[in-house]
């Protein structure tokens, strides 16, 4: 039979793996807006390939605001990395646009991973927990 001590050590160590796991959720889907982002990001640039040059055209500024721009075919400047900014054809856009993608799916995978660790281990301690409430009350 399990000791008072034991039992309170197991509830805390089960409510701090569902704060994890809540956290863990949060950043699931911070990052699937960031997946989406980036697919977005994709198809512009896939669309900006096949606009004529001279194209009227409204560039997004954000928060729903757009300013009237015309489509010049060269060169595009590109978040390379922290916060530093380079000037890249549109094929090397997408090239690095590709190596962000395949850092978020990455970053996906790892912490699905830590998900389903951290599930393991609170479904593991919810069972121990059920038995000594359950021997408790013989």
């Amino acid at each position: 039979m399990a000791s008072q001590q034991e039992l309170q050590q197991k509830l805390m160590a089960y409510q701090m793996l569902q704060q994890q796991l809540e956290e863990l959720r949060n950043q699931a889907t911070m990052l699937q807006g960031r997946m989406a982002e980036l697919e977005s990001t994709r198809i512009a640039l896939e669309d900006l390939g096949n606009v004529k040059d001279g194209t009227e055209t409204f560039v997004p500024l954000g928060s729903g605001l757009f300013a009237n721009g015309t489509v010049t075919k060269g060169d595009l400047l590109v978040d390379i990395g922290a916060g530093v900014m380079g000037i890249r054809t549109l094929k090397e856009a997408n090239e690095v646009l590709e190596k962000h993608r395949k850092e978020v799916d990455d970053f996906a995978e790892k912490l699905q991973t830590e998900m389903t660790r951290v599930i393991t281990q609170i479904t593991a301690i919810g069972s121990e927990l059920e038995v000594a409430v359950k021997e408790q009350e013989k």
